[in-house]
């Protein structure tokens, strides 16, 4: 496995830490398979830097992560590079209601995480806000044309002539009965 970078939270000190985060795609493509994200190609492995403070129990990380991720684009179906700066603030806390059950969520827990043990671990961090800040749908580029849903002719590349919209085949015998009463 990759080596993390994991800090106890009882060794940070009073002044905080900085860390520098650079992980190969490799080991940013295993972060991201062991949460389930198994389609994601990385073309370089999150990279920024990350600061750790502690108030008694509880972590604060700051900082911003860069990556490149290799997409498709939904609308053309293209593979293309799509790179990502995110900054992030995040707040573990140690004293989160973790009662079992459904319980309305206080204003001040929903910016807050219930810390994950005694550790840090930076690089799952950055994984995870690359991930968080890629499109639900991304798009090569804004002004993508997209397949023709008809004959599926890759629109930026060649143009077709067919209709905009291909009838709903549910409809055909109401358009049969709709020419046949035009006659």
């Amino acid at each position: 496995m990759a080596p993390k970078f994991v800090i106890a939270v009882d060794r940070i000190p009073s002044d905080g830490w900085s860390v520098h985060i650079d992980l190969r795609s490799e080991q940013a493509s295993a972060i991201a398979r062991e949460r389930g994200w198994t389609r994601i190609e990385w073309v370089s492995g999150p990279e920024g830097n990350a600061r750790v403070l502690r108030s008694g129990r509880d972590v604060f990380v700051t900082g911003e992560v860069r990556a490149m991720v290799r997409c498709t684009c939904v609308r053309c179906l293209e593979r293309h590079d799509r790179a990502v700066t995110e900054a992030f603030h995040l707040t573990y806390v140690t004293d989160i209601d973790a009662a079992p059950g459904e319980h309305e969520l206080r204003p001040e827990e929903m910016e807050v995480e219930a810390l994950p043990g005694d550790t840090v671990d930076v690089a799952d961090i950055a994984v995870e806000q690359v991930l968080l800040a890629l499109p639900d749908h991304p798009v090569c580029h804004p002004d993508c044309r997209g397949l023709c849903p008809v004959c599926g002719t890759d629109r930026n590349r060649t143009p077709c002539d067919c209709r905009a919209e291909a009838p709903d085949p549910r409809f055909a015998a109401l358009a049969r009965w709709k020419s046949s009463r035009a006659s």
